[in-house]
Order: C-alpha cells, then sequence, then structure tokens
C-alpha cells in the first residue's frame, strides 16, 4: 500500500528525539562535541542519530573522549567524524568546517590516491595497518603542505561483528622530521666546519703568549692574539690587568701553580669571561689552553726554571654552543621519539582492548578482555575488575590478573563501606592514583603486607561510570614506583570508560535474553490457551446454527416472517462470530508452527484475476474503482494457492477499507527474475512509516 506522510505532530517527535539523541551522545565541553551536536546527520548517509547502531555511538563517544588525534570514517559511504585533538591537523579556514559528516573521497581529494588502498585493505578483511613518519601533503591553510604522519588505520566493528568503518590514530610528526632533517643540515655542517677550522689551525697558529715573572708579565703575543682577543695594550702589563674579567674565576691561581712548580698544564673548553675589545661588553667564552713552562735567560723562579710560561690557546666558543645545539636537538629528538614510541605502544593497546572488548558479550568475557588487555596501555603488571552489586552495597571481583588465589578469594567479595581504595573509587566516583608503596602506606597503613605480598607499588584505580551511574571500577598495579603524569591518568580514565560501556552493553544483553525468554514463553503459553479456546468455543457455536435452522424450518412448529428474520440474524451473528474464533485458531496453528502447506505451481494471472469477484461488492458499496494489470499468462510461481489469494484478498480488503470513496484501487504483477513481485496500490491515507513495523504483528490495528 502507498505510504502516509508523517502528521506534523508525529515529525516533531521525531525531531525532538533526534535531537535528544545528538544531545546525549555528544554530551560535554569541546568545539567538536558543539559540531557534532549542530550537525544535521539526517541529511548524510549515516542517517539520524537516533537511528546509528550502539557500536557507532560508542566508537564516536570514545574519539571525542580521546585527547589523542583520533579520526573515524564511517560505512560504505566511508562519513568522516574526527576530535578536538585532530580538529588541528586541518588547518585554518573554512576546511575545517567542511570536513566533519563529509564522504571521504570528496574530501581528500588531494590525497585519496594515497590512503583509499589503506582505507579498502581495512574495510575489506579489518586488518590493521601502521604508518610511522608517512608524507601525506595535504591541503592546509589554503595551500598544499608537506605533512608527515605517524598513525594506524584499524577496524570499527558494527554491532553484528562485521567491520563497520576505520578508526584512525594518528600523530602529526612533521615538527620532529622537519627537526631531524634540520639537525642533520647542522651536523653536515658542523662536520664542514670542523674540517674547515683544521685547515685553518694548520694555516693560522694558534693565540700564543709569553708571561714572564711571577706576576706573569706579557713580554709576546703573536698576530692571532689580536685577532681573536682584540687589541688590549697587553705588552708590559701583567696577566691580571690586560683580563681584570677573569680574575674571579680563579684561573691565574693555576697559572701561579705552574710557575712555582715548573709543571706544563692543559685545560679544555674552560669557560671564561673576556671582553674582546676597549669598552666592549664581557662575553661567555670557552678555551683550550695550556701553560708550558720555557727555560730562558731571565731569572731563575722558584722551580728552577726560566720565568717564562709560554701560552697557547684556542678558543672553542663556536664549537662548544655548536656541540651543546646538536645535544639540544638530539634531546628533544630523542624525547620526540620516546613520545612517538609510547603513543604507538598505547595505540596498538587500546586497539587490543577495543578489539577485544567488541567481541565479547557477557560479563565474564568482557572482565577477561579488561584484566588481558587494559594492563598494556600504561605497562601495569595487574588488573582488576570489580562491580557494585545490585543491592549497591558490596563489590563484586569480576575478574584479577598477577593476583595470589588466597588474595584473590578473600577479596571476592567486600562492603562498599570499606576504606580501601577500589571502594572509595566506587562510593565517590573519584580516581585514586598512589605512586609509590611509600605512598600506599602512608593513606593506607593495612596494607603493608598485603603489598608485600603481591610485589606491587603503584596503583591506579578509576570509576567504571555509564550516564553519571558508577558500574565498578577497574585497578591496575605497577611492580615499579610509577608517576602518573596528566597523560596517564588520562589514559586510565578512557580506558574505564570504555569498559563501562562495555559492561553496560553485556548487562542489557543479559536483561534482554532474559525478557525474550520471558516473552517467548507467555506467548506459548497464549498460544496454547487460544487453541485450546477456540476448540472449546465451536462446539456450542455449531450447536447454535444448529437447532436455529431447525426452527427456521419449521420443524419446532410455524415460524413467523419476523421470526424467520430473527433467526437468520441469530445464524449471521453465530457465522461471524465462529470466523472470528477460527481466525484465532489459525492464528495459533501459525505460532506453534502448524500450518499446513500445499505448495505446487500456480499461475499467477489466473490466481489474481479471480480476487475482483471476491471483492467486488466492497468495492461497489464505497463507489472505488478497480484495476487489474493482467500479468504474463505464462508465469508461474511455487507457492500455497488459497494462502497466496488469502493474503492478496487481505491486502485488498485493506485497500477498500481504508480509501474514500470515489477512489481508485489497483493490483498489478510483474516479473523480478527469481521471483515475481505483487503490488496493491490505494488512493487512501497510507500508514505513516514510523508504524509500518507495527502492521506485521498479532492483533495490531494502526487506527483503534
Amino acid at each position: 500500500m502507498a505510504s502516509r506522510a508523517a502528521p506534523p505532530e508525529t515529525t516533531g517527535r521525531r525531531e525532538l528525539n533526534e535531537l535528544d539523541a545528538a544531545a546525549r551522545l555528544f554530551a560535554g565541553p569541546g568545539e567538536m562535541r558543539a559540531l557534532h551536536r549542530a550537525r544535521d546527520w539526517g541529511a548524510t548517509p549515516v542517517g539520524p542519530v537516533a537511528a546509528w547502531p550502539l557500536s557507532l555511538r560508542t566508537t564516536i563517544a570514545t574519539v571525542l573522549a580521546s585527547r589523542h588525534p583520533m579520526f573515524l570514517w564511517w560505512g560504505p559511504e566511508l562519513v568522516q567524524f574526527y576530535n578536538d585533538a585532530y580538529r588541528p591537523s586541518l588547518g585554518e579556514g573554512g576546511r575545517h568546517l567542511r570536513a566533519l559528516g563529509t564522504r571521504g573521497a570528496e574530501f581528500w581529494t588531494e590525497i585519496w590516491e594515497i590512503i583509499e588502498p589503506q582505507i579498502a585493505q581495512v574495510m575489506a578483511g579489518g586488518e590493521a595497518t601502521w604508518h610511522e613518519d608517512q608524507l601525506v601533503p595535504i591541503e592546509r591553510n589554503g595551500a598544499i603542505e608537506n605533512v608527515w604522519w605517524t598513525y594506524s588505520y584499524g577496524p570499527a566493528f558494527d554491532d553484528d561483528g562485521a567491520v563497520g568503518g576505520v578508526l584512525v590514530v594518528c600523530q602529526e610528526t612533521t615538527a620532529r622530521v622537519v627537526a631531524e632533517q634540520r639537525l642533520q643540515t647542522r651536523a653536515d655542517e658542523l662536520t664542514i666546519d670542523r674540517a674547515r677550522l683544521d685547515g685553518l689551525l694548520q694555516a693560522a697558529p694558534a693565540v700564543m703568549a709569553v708571561y714572564s715573572g711571577p706576576q706573569h708579565v706579557v713580554t709576546y703575543v703573536n698576530p692571532t692574539w689580536e685577532r681573536v682577543i682584540g687589541k688590549r695594550g697587553a705588552l708590559g702589563r701583567t696577566v691580571r690587568e690586560v683580563f681584570p674579567e677573569m680574575v674571579a674565576t680563579g684561573i691565574f691561581a693555576q697559572l701561579d701553580r705552574t710557575y712555582e712548580t715548573g709543571e706544563a698544564w692543559m685545560g679544555t673548553e674552560i669557560p671564561l669571561p673576556i671582553r674582546r675589545g676597549p669598552g666592549g661588553p664581557v662575553e661567555e667564552s670557552y678555551w683550550s689552553l695550556a701553560w708550558i713552562p720555557l727555560p730562558g735567560a731571565y731569572p731563575v723562579g722558584p722551580s728552577g726554571l726560566g720565568g717564562d710560561i709560554l701560552l697557547h690557546a684556542l678558543d672553542v666558543t663556536e664549537q662548544v654552543m655548536a656541540r651543546r645545539e646538536v645535544e639540544r636537538l638530539l634531546a628533544e629528538s630523542e624525547n620526540a621519539r620516546r613520545d612517538a614510541e609510547t603513543a604507538r605502544e598505547r595505540t596498538a593497546a587500546l586497539q587490543s582492548l577495543t578489539a577485544a572488548l567488541a567481541t565479547s558479550s557477557t560479563v565474564d568475557e568482557i572482565a577477561e578482555a579488561i584484566v588481558t588487555h587494559a594492563t598494556a596501555l600504561l605497562g601495569a603488571v595487574g588488573a582488576v575488575v570489580a562491580r557494585v552489586s545490585a543491592s549497591g552495597e558490596q563489590l563484586e571481583l569480576l575478574g584479577a590478573s598477577h593476583m595470589p588465589e588466597a588474595v584473590r578469594e578473600a577479596w571476592r567479595s567486600f562492603p562498599m563501606s570499606a576504606d580501601v581504595p577500589l571502594a572509595n573509587v566506587a562510593r565517590t566516583g573519584e580516581p585514586i592514583f598512589l605512586e609509590s608503596r611509600t605512598e600506599w602506606i602512608a593513606r593506607y597503613p593495612e596494607f603493608e603486607s598485603l603489598l608485600e605480598a603481591t610485589g606491587h607499588h603503584a596503583n591506579a584505580v578509576a570509576p567504571l561510570v555509564i550516564n553519571q551511574r558508577i558500574l565498578g571500577v577497574l585497578g591496575m598495579a605497577f611492580d615499579a614506583p610509577r608517576r602518573f603524569d596528566p597523560e596517564d591518568r588520562a589514559a586510565a580514565m578512557n580506558v574505564a570508560r570504555q569498559c563501562a560501556q562495555a559492561l553496560e552493553r553485556a548487562r542489557l544483553f543479559d536483561a534482554e535474553r532474559v525478557a525474550r525468554a520471558a516473552a517467548e514463553a507467555a506467548s506459548r503459553a497464549k498460544g496454547e490457551f487460544l487453541a485450546v479456546m477456540s476448540h472449546e468455543l465451536r462446539t456450542p457455536l455449531n450447536a447454535i446454527d444448529g437447532y436455529a435452522e431447525l426452527m427456521e424450518l419449521g420443524v419446532r412448529g410455524p415460524v413467523t416472517d419476523e421470526q424467520r428474520v430473527d433467526l437468520a440474524r441469530i445464524r449471521k451473528s453465530q457465522k461471524h462470530l465462529l470466523g472470528l474464533i477460527n481466525g484465532v485458531l489459525n492464528y495459533s496453528r501459525v505460532e506453534a508452527g502448524a500450518v499446513r502447506y500445499s505448495v505446487e505451481d500456480i499461475p499467477v494471472d489466473e490466481a489474481l484475476a479471480t480476487c475482483e469477484a471476491l471483492v467486488a461488492p466492497q468495492l461497489r458499496a464505497k463507489r472505488l474503482s478497480y484495476e487489474y494489470r493482467e500479468c504474463d499468462a505464462t508465469l508461474a510461481v511455487r507457492a500455497d494457492g488459497e494462502k497466496l489469494q488469502q493474503i492478496v484478498l487481505n491486502l485488498l480488503s485493506n485497500a477498500v477499507k481504508f480509501t474514500e470513496p470515489g477512489g481508485r484501487v489497483v493490483l498489478e504483477c510483474r516479473d523480478a527474475g527469481a521471483d515475481v513481485r505483487i503490488r496493491v496500490a490505494d488512493t487512501g491515507r497510507g500508514i505513516a512509516p514510523d508504524q509500518l513495523a507495527r502492521v506485521f504483528e498479532p492483533f495490531v490495528q494502526v487506527d483503534a
């Protein structure tokens, strides 16, 4: 039948439901949550938020909650979602605003040839990919930019366990890659500089001078002195007078010892303040120095040698500064490498946990997945997951790893009021991070012996919260002291949110199974009752019709015309009631699977052509026109002829019933390859789209 347009109030309710679904799913702070709430998802291939599968909602909630850059392509159209952490990767301007909800092939035109095969691999087989420092030039800030990425394409599963999309966990590494390139360039330049410096030292002498006597009077300087140190009028003055800025460093005390002992002294990269010209600023400088006592014609010093000391000095300030810069860049590069490695390991651990949770449906399976995979995210040695009991007074242990069996048995169930980390977090909803055994014992002194038994030092406990309701707690233990930085704490909370969603999903599945079993039992009982009652009711009804017929025939005496009319009405009502009871009996047979079918080759045109005569009185009563568009006479189907005709008559009767006088009813069929499609159309008001699924339910009528 043709569908009816939804009434305005129905449309309004659907819009409110959609807004409410979007508001719940995208609740919270952040630019991307706001943009997700404002987006008209009904205009995109994924459709309204209210109709999204649970897997898509869970994946998007995880993406939006993550502080790590994450991106999701969903569905055959690869519709795009991403979080606040990813948003800067799109640059400024309108491109960011066009990305959300757009098809991937339409948006990433400049790189689609690069990424499409990678996406297709994941969508086809579900196997994740990993790309490290991949150059993927993208349009950003109005131009094509060279951008390097470390990223993983992983499968995002739908509610049936099939691959529904591609989850991208990525990190832009452009800054580090460019820094490494610059570092290499700088290192190459330093190599060249060193070669040039070696040539210069060979071609020109170092800074050299002669100091004489116990006061170290400057008696000679070479040309390089003035070139390196500047013209300071050094000759005839003591070294302390020439370099007053160096007196406080103590360097001249070493010169005195060389004079007194006659032992040469060498120092490398000695930091010294120096004023390189008259009136110039005092600069930081570094020198490789050698003081060598010289025999000569001067008065003999305490050492018995001459009183002259030769200075050999190289200004290595430039090299020291360059080396420090290289060391700084190397340290930055190493930090970036460690950060990237940590991110990669956490991404892999998160994907493993996500995959394990996605394939788990029971509470036990989910608990096993949590204690098996959650530890890898932060490098924990063991994990424990517990849930709040139905009474809300106990915490029940669901799973644990790296826990002695005796400890597990002792803590299988314990009061919510207990002053222990798991119970405290379950009561308050606030996480607890204990970074050392000392901190543990200071807060929970009675746990000292337990820590010794388990070998644990640090501990992280996060609440399992869903819709502001605390389901339980997740604890992770570490076998060494551990400092939990903001990233660690955010990762622990993120894993806890995922675990809470999985546990809630399992609870809903269990509730659904219980409800379905109860409904099926009730349905069977109802069917049995209807079958029994239908048989019981038919016996007195047949007796009523029999006696009425005897009276109508005059067996019991003469019957007046008025009585005959009344008897006819009695029999008509009896037949109608008997028909209703037979219908109930047939329904109970359908439910019990006891209906018998006589399947044979049925000429479709012949079966449909006879329908008009059966509905003709109804058509005439409502002044409806009827058109039967004849089928190909050779077209036949394998079916039960009686039931085929019953179905078509039901559709025709319904069409007549809900079509206004003067309207039109059409019956037609067509060859659809392996099938034959039979269609009944009318000019009536149809059925609202939100009611279509209900018409196949027993005893349901859209209009009361």
